[in-house]
């Protein structure tokens, strides 16, 4: 009976081994298998990014690695977005730009390295070949005929004026077709891209003119005599300063604040979470002087 007993014992002791090795087996198997398809589930999608290799740039597929160059630099991600079809700007081994364009893994060059300047491509992108600035479109047909020492961006008027200097040194603001809308300015600054006013030097005098064809000739374009500088304008003003360098706000012929201060600096003032119009803060040599100018009347108080 003890001899029996023992037997069974073992027996049994053995069975409940092998089920447990058998279960532990299929337990690892389903976990591998399970984790066999987590893996397939998340497998990384294809994209495509710069990579820099021994100083060189390269456009780079996760499964085919480099479909683009090398060369000096990429302008990819700012260009087009990471994995969509566009076209991009890249500076090839001679320091100059040209442009390519991404479809899938197939990159195609659209003009070779040719500019030493040169913007993002879309409708009148700016470029610079040699000495002269001038417009092609996305194809890179040249808009423009003009020679132009330097040259400024359409988007500064949304598309619709650009300003350009001359051989001659002098500027000027010319439309899409190429005519020129106002010339003889020493210089132009930036163009507004929401208010219709520009400013500029003409003759040693500030400028100040309006954009568009809502106005008459008179409306146009004035000089300030009294006055040797100007800034770029904000919501149809501008600074102005002396000779003696004394500095004052104008709006178009309007003296918002007069210059006779040393220093301008200006807010926008609420009135229950209206904007009602500009506080200014002028500094004089012995003190502060504040105007306040509200949009609607005009009115312009001073304390």
């Amino acid at each position: 009976m003890r001899r029996t007993t023992i037997v069974i014992c073992i027996a049994t002791a053995i069975g409940l081994s092998v089920c447990a090795c058998s279960q532990s087996t299929q337990v690892e198997s389903t976990e591998a298998h399970a984790a066999t398809e987590v893996s397939a589930n998340e497998e990384e999608e294809p994209f495509t990014e710069i990579r820099y290799r021994d100083g060189k740039a390269y456009l780079w597929d996760s499964q085919k690695g480099a479909i683009f160059g090398p060369c000096k630099y990429i302008y990819y991600f700012w260009d087009c977005d990471p994995g969509e079809n566009g076209i991009f700007r890249y500076i090839d081994d001679d320091g100059l730009f040209g442009y390519a364009e991404i479809d899938g893994t197939d990159v195609q060059i659209i003009m070779p390295g040719t500019f030493s300047e040169a913007g993002p491509l879309s409708n009148y992108t700016l470029v610079k070949e040699g000495d002269y600035y001038y417009y092609i479109d996305q194809e890179g047909n040249r808009l423009t005929s003009g020679k132009y020492i330097q040259a400024y961006s359409f988007q500064e008027t949304q598309g619709q004026y650009a300003r350009v200097q001359k051989e001659d040194g002098m500027w000027c603001v010319i439309d899409q077709e190429e005519n020129i809308i106002f010339d003889g300015y020493e210089y132009i600054n930036k163009l507004p891209d929401i208010t219709c006013i520009g400013t500029g030097i003409r003759d040693g005098k500030a400028a100040l003119f309006r954009l568009g064809d809502e106005w008459t000739e008179e409306e146009r374009e004035i000089v300030l005599d009294d006055f040797t500088q100007i800034s770029d304008p904000f919501d149809e003003m501008a600074y102005v300063w002396t000779e003696d360098e004394k500095v004052g706000i104008v709006c178009w012929d309007d003296m918002i604040v007069e210059a006779e201060y040393t220093d301008v600096a200006y807010e926008m003032y609420l009135d229950k979470e209206d904007i009602k119009g500009y506080v200014f803060r002028c500094q004089k040599e012995d003190g502060y002087d504040v105007v306040f100018w509200e949009f609607n009347s005009g009115t312009v108080w001073k304390n």
